[in-house]
Formats: C-alpha cells, sequence, structure tokens
C-alpha cells in the first residue's frame, strides 16, 4: 500500500461511520502529512468543526482504527487529530 491508498481507505472508514451524538461533522484525511514509520502508517485527520469534548473524537478514531485493523489485519494505522 502506498499513501494514496491509505488515505482513500481511511477517508472511506470515516465516511461510513459517524461519531456517536454528533451531525454535520466533516473529516479531512491530509494526505500529504501521511507517513511510514515500522509498518505503521501516521494519518493526520482534522475534524470541522473543532471538537467540543476532545475524548470523544478520540474515542472516535480509535473505534476506526479498530474496524480498519479488523478488516485489514496486514495495515496498522494510527490516527493523528490535526487542526
Amino acid at each position: 500500500m502506498d499513501p494514496k491508498d491509505i488515505a482513500r481507505m481511511v477517508d472511506a472508514y470515516l465516511r461510513a461511520t459517524s461519531e456517536p451524538d454528533e451531525h454535520g461533522i466533516e473529516y479531512d484525511v491530509l494526505a500529504g502529512g501521511i507517513r511510514e514509520d515500522d509498518g505503521w502508517w501516521y494519518v493526520p485527520v482534522r475534524r470541522r468543526p473543532r471538537p467540543t469534548h476532545t475524548w470523544k473524537y478520540y474515542e472516535y478514531l480509535t473505534d476506526i482504527e479498530d474496524a480498519i485493523k479488523k478488516d485489514h489485519d496486514d495495515v496498522d494505522v494510527l490516527l493523528i487529530p490535526a487542526s
């Protein structure tokens, strides 16, 4: 996989799964900031509007990471909150 593949995959998961109790939220995968290090893909994600409860947003990103791992055992992704 390359950064473009990772960006498309993460974007698809973000669009398919909404954040609990939130409406009108948009997510941008910052493809230019994606990097791979020792088998892990680090993917910056920007949320608009900014979260009011940061811990809920972080929990949501963790749920997306878990879903990706469940469906793609060979891919390790860490979603990084970006501003």
